[in-house]
């Protein structure tokens, strides 16, 4: 977040000098209370991954079984885009490779 995204989403004026600054407080509430958005998400998504599994196990399967298959599901998409990533870097320093006689 740049310095001109912090004073228009926390600018306040100064009240000795009129100036235009950055609320540091609300700055800190924001980014605070964002977290503990994604953190009761995230508790949220964990107790649904519960119940998913426990309706694979009441339908007769393992559920061990089926969050391992999921883990590694999950790990290879995660794995395909980081070397997609990384790809995408070399490719971008090849391009500048010239740039730098």
């Amino acid at each position: 977040m740049n310095i001109e995204e912090k004073l228009e989403r926390f600018g306040k004026a100064d009240e000795s000098t009129g100036e235009i600054v950055v609320d540091q407080v609300a700055m800190k509430k924001f980014f605070v209370e964002k977290v503990v958005y994604l953190l009761r998400e995230q508790d949220n998504l964990r107790e649904d991954v519960k119940t998913v599994l426990d309706d694979a196990k009441d339908a007769g399967l393992d559920k061990k079984l089926i969050k391992n298959i999921a883990d590694n599901v999950f790990k290879n998409e995660l794995d395909a885009k980081i070397a997609e990533l990384q790809a995408i870097e070399v490719e971008i320093a090849n391009l500048y490779e010239g740039d730098e006689e």
